[in-house]
């Protein structure tokens, strides 16, 4: 289950919050309104400092 970024209609609170992936809408912890789901923006890489993947055997000594 993804992070999604919820925005309620009435209040604009922002949340993040774990839904399924078909979760459309939630209610407000502050108000009690229905939230939106908003676009969720992050990008995530995981690499070496220079952006490249190590792709060496660890066993390979050179």
């Amino acid at each position: 289950m993804p992070f999604y970024y919820f925005k309620c209609t009435k209040c604009d609170e922002v949340k993040n919050e774990l839904v399924a992936m078909n979760t459309e809408s939630t209610t407000c912890a502050t108000c009690g309104a229905l939230t939106t789901k908003q676009p969720s923006f992050r990008f995530s890489a995981h690499g070496l400092p220079n952006g490249f993947a190590n792709t060496r055997s660890q066993s390979r000594k050179e």
